[in-house]
């Protein structure tokens, strides 16, 4: 009993304090044993399988992302193509309205260009008949060019009379007379409803008016029958050549 009161008495009893907040927690006295790390298959698999599907979801991505280009690119590649079609739509309309307009013009052109070239040839017969009135008023004998002519394609053995107007017979006789080189001598008659600027030649094959007036609608003619042959095309003027040929 004595010993262990004494043993008791010398025993050293230590007090244990608590660490205040916010100071790092003491050491452990006693050694901590490591935890060994154990690499197990089903870890590694794991491990291998999240990289697969990583690797999944990055190609899904990228192929969306391809498709999503494809679409973008279909879709402005269409718009393009309608705004094409549209515009090449517009411009044919454009096209045909101008190509019709022109043809309408043309039209248009070569009508008052026909009406214009027959007044302007009517016109110009117009002025020319008043000159050669006015000049046959000055001259009577304005035709003896046209008459020396008839008369140089008739042959020497052709009786042929001369109708002129009768106030100028005498005048016509002796102008004739003094004309040279006359195949044909023609027998002078007056014609008292014969006008100044008036004469006929008459054969037996026929006759043949020499008038001032005569002339003028011969040349209109021949005037008229151009503009006729020009607007009908090339093919009329063939086909009109070759009936004057034949």
């Amino acid at each position: 009993m004595s010993e262990s009161a004494a043993s008791a008495r010398q025993a050293k009893v230590i007090r244990f304090e608590y660490p205040l907040a916010g100071e790092a927690p003491p050491e452990p006295v006693w050694p901590l044993e490591e935890e060994p790390v154990v690499a197990s298959e089903e870890a590694e698999e794991l491990r291998r399988r999240m990289e697969e599907l990583e690797e999944e979801r990055e190609t899904l991505a990228r192929q969306l992302r391809e498709r999503i280009a494809a679409v973008r690119e279909e879709a402005e590649s269409a718009a393009r193509e309608g705004v094409e079609q549209e515009r090449r739509h517009v411009l044919e309309g454009i096209a045909a309205a101008l190509q019709h307009a022109l043809a309408e013009f043309e039209v248009s052109r070569s009508r008052y260009f026909a009406s214009i070239e027959r007044e302007a040839v009517e016109l110009a017969l117009a002025i020319a008949a008043r000159i050669l009135h006015r000049e046959t008023q000055m001259d009577p004998l304005l035709l003896r060019g046209a008459v020396r002519v008839a008369l140089g394609r008739l042959a020497e053995a052709t009786e042929v009379q001369l109708v002129v107007p009768a106030a100028e017979t005498a005048l016509w006789e002796e102008t004739l007379r003094m004309t040279t080189n006359l195949p044909v001598q023609p027998v002078i008659s007056g014609d008292e409803h014969l006008r100044a600027g008036e004469c006929r030649l008459i054969a037996a094959m026929g006759s043949v008016d020499l008038s001032v007036g005569a002339q003028l609608g011969e040349i209109e003619r021949g005037f008229f029958d151009l503009l006729e042959r020009r607007d009908a095309g090339p093919g009329a003027s063939r086909r009109t050549s070759d009936a004057a040929i034949a």
